[in-house]
């Protein structure tokens, strides 16, 4: 029950509404019995006193006519009234002279200290005037009221002088306390259904008005609250009053057209951020410091094989099966490594293992991600994860094409030697054929075809070398070397288009830290850049030289060049402006930007429209790294 009541402003409000009136009628009741007592002890006095001056009327008259009999029948009289128990006339002794009891007739009124004697006497110790309840010998409630009978001056003929006997008497009336009492509860019986009745009608009027303009309106907001707080953003409140609780309730709308709005808004941002990692190539995954993945992309999850909805959250169990953090020790764990190494991005080589248990080789690059929460600073990282066994695939395959692209110059400088090597091989046959068989000649013939096959041999090797595959070991590698023989590979194609390659090599020979295979599929995408953009001929120079710790190789055509709007983009993927009308993959320049970098180089441009283009890069000198750990 108490329960239920803490839980209902309505219940509350009725119970304090019906103990606030109930009070109040209490006391209302208890003041207004005492007030009324009071009135009828008031009222009883100045009864007394009319009936006393009436009986000293007639006191008066019958002492001055010596008719003690008629007053003894006024007395008699007078007692016999309805609600008068007792009338008693005794003299200033206390002796009863007239009664309308005759009993009580010579007997003497109760002395001092008796709780029946209300005769109290004044500072000249005559008797006062008073009105009081007190209980008779039989039990009887009554109102008892005294009145002295003072001396005049037709008296003072029997009670002698006025200042010698002030008072002939003491007039004594019991009034029946019962009665006054009973129409006392009577009247406020009366007056306690009135206040129930009003108590009841104020309660059933307060209770209607605490649900129709408090209770029910707030329950209808308390249903808005919940059902909001669960979701169902679009909930609003009917707001029907313009008070304090209609004003709540506008409130309450603002605030979640706000809420929605905004809620709204982070949902679309989210979205947005899922879309805009979902379209990066490689894995990606957001890792906070407890091993919990919040955020993955699309290609995260196809790489290992993840359902996204069922997935477990952390880290380790994802990408390595693991029921625990991987040991340090044994495995570069990214959260580890940012975490004790200063919050500096961290790059690894990683076995990863999908969902069915294989393997994945994949590379790691991962950063540190500070954000506040509840004002506190927080940190994730973000890893970027790439399948290595694709991206060795996909080098290799545009390796091909790039070489594919070169079929035309290969075949025509192939064919130029087996042209040769037949030739010489029929003069040699015909010789041989003849009677008179110069060997001499015959062996001159063989020497020029052995000659053509070093030069086709030559031509392969450096096809070879151009299509192996990235995971060749990087090592020193002679760049000029590189330079040549892939020049070579495009000089017919470039003669083709009016085109000169001129080569301006370093003396020196310089080497630098790369896959032979890598610096010939840049040097070949770099020049087949510049071919591109020379439809009408011209030069292309390539340089070599040292410069400090550094080598730098020069691209420079005298081409169309690269408008300001492009030159943002064009060692982005997939971009292609070609002047030629065949649409190229928008991935050379791409390509050499990235195996630069990934040896700690960096390949810069410059160019203008109609001013040609220059490209410089830039990699570590391997023979100055070497004199620097010598010295």
């Amino acid at each position: 029950m108490i329960e239920s009541i803490k839980k209902s402003l309505s219940k509350k409000y009725l119970v304090g509404l019906t103990f606030g009136l109930v009070g109040m009628s209490l006391a209302f009741l208890l003041l207004f019995q005492r007030m009324y007592q009071h009135e009828l002890k008031q009222l009883g006095s100045q009864t007394s006193i009319q009936i006393n001056k009436l009986l000293q009327a007639s006191l008066e008259n019958a002492m001055l006519k010596r008719d003690l009999p008629g007053l003894a029948r006024i007395v008699q009289r007078l007692g016999e009234q309805p609600d008068i128990l007792d009338v008693v006339i005794a003299n200033p002794a206390g002796e009863v002279r007239f009664a309308s009891d005759p009993s009580r007739l010579g007997k003497m009124l109760p002395g001092n200290g008796s709780p029946q004697c209300k005769i109290c006497p004044d500072k000249d110790g005559l008797p006062t005037e008073s009105t009081d309840f007190i209980h008779l010998d039989n039990g009887t409630e009554a109102l008892r009221s005294i009145n002295p009978v003072h001396n005049k001056q037709p008296c003072n003929q029997c009670h002698g002088p006025t200042a010698k006997h002030p008072v002939n008497g003491v007039l004594l009336i019991d009034y029946d306390a019962g009665s006054i009492r009973k129409r006392a509860r009577n009247t406020t019986l009366m007056l306690m259904s009135s206040g129930a009745v009003i108590v009841l009608i104020t309660v059933i009027g307060g209770l209607w008005f605490m649900r129709h303009v408090v209770v029910k309106p707030l329950a209808n907001l308390s249903a808005a609250t919940y059902a909001f707080s669960h979701g169902i953003l679009s909930q609003r409140v009917a707001v029907n009053s313009k008070d304090e609780v209609g004003q709540l309730g506008h409130a309450f709308n603002d605030m979640a057209e706000t809420i929605q709005s905004h809620v709204e808004k982070i949902q679309q941002n989210e979205a947005f951020l899922q879309q805009l990692i979902d379209a990066i190539p490689d894995g990606i995954r957001v890792i906070d410091s407890d091993f919990n993945v919040v955020l993955a992309n699309r290609a995260y999850y196809e790489l290992l094989k993840l359902d996204k909805d069922s997935t477990p959250t952390k880290c380790y169990e994802q990408s390595h099966g693991r029921d625990a953090p991987c040991p340090p020790t044994l495995i570069a764990c990214p959260l580890h490594e940012i975490r004790h190494k200063g919050f500096v991005s961290h790059k690894s080589i990683q076995t990863m293992y999908d969902r069915n248990g294989d393997s994945i080789s994949t590379e790691v690059y991962s950063a540190p991600l500070f954000y506040l929460h509840k004002g506190k600073k927080k940190w994730m990282i973000v890893e970027s994860i790439r399948d290595l066994q694709k991206e060795i695939q996909l080098s290799h395959e545009l390796k091909l094409s790039a070489i594919g692209q070169l079929a035309a110059g290969i075949a025509h400088e192939i064919h130029n030697p087996l042209g040769s090597i037949r030739l010489a091989l029929h003069a040699t046959l015909r010789s041989l054929s003849g009677d008179n068989c110069d060997k001499g000649q015959v062996r001159e013939y063989l020497g020029l075809v052995d000659h053509e096959i070093d030069r086709c041999i030559d031509i392969t090797a450096r096809l070879l070398k151009l299509s192996a595959s990235a995971t060749d070991i990087p090592q020193p590698v002679r760049i000029n070397k590189a330079i040549k023989e892939t020049a070579s590979l495009l000089q017919w194609e470039a003669s083709q288009d009016g085109i000169d390659i001129e080569l301006q090599l370093d003396p020196t020979d310089p080497r630098v830290i790369i896959t032979d295979s890598e610096i010939r599929i840049v040097v070949l995408n770099m020049i087949q850049n510049a071919l591109h953009a020379m439809p009408d001929g011209g030069t292309i120079q390539i340089r070599s030289e040292k410069s400090g710790s550094q080598v730098k190789i020069h691209f420079i055509d005298n081409g169309i060049g690269i408008s300001a709007e492009d030159m943002p983009h064009i060692f982005d993927p997939f971009f292609s402006h070609r002047v030629i009308e065949e649409k190229g993959t928008g991935l050379g320049l791409t390509i050499c930007k990235t195996i630069v970098e990934r040896y700690d180089g960096h390949l810069h441009v410059e160019s203008a429209p109609g001013k040609g283009a220059h490209f410089t890069m830039t990699l570590p000198d391997t023979d100055h790294e070497i004199s620097e750990v010598a010295l």
